[in-house]
């Protein structure tokens, strides 16, 4: 593989990540959405509001470091090697 291709598609696959990070930000500071969403929750696992709040903080923390952790570090460092 190309160090070129390698670079183009970390850069997509981070933006994309960022982009849905953003999005998914958005969506959970919007009340009408954010009630949406929690009762959409509650219904999926039957759990109490408190319990759906903390398990959704959870999953937005854990992919927010796995998209610096998959993705965009991962393009930090093609592109150190590419300018040696």
């Amino acid at each position: 593989m190309d160090i070129e291709f390698l670079i183009t598609f970390f850069s997509y696959f981070a933006l994309v990540n960022v982009v849905l990070l953003i999005a998914l930000g958005i969506i959970t500071h919007i009340k009408v959405l954010s009630n949406a969403v929690k009762s959409g929750l509650k219904m999926l696992y039957g759990t109490g509001d408190k319990d759906v709040k903390e398990s959704y903080h959870k999953f937005l923390t854990l992919y927010k470091a796995y998209t610096v952790f998959f993705s965009i570090a991962p393009l930090i460092t093609l592109l150190v090697i590419k300018s040696m």
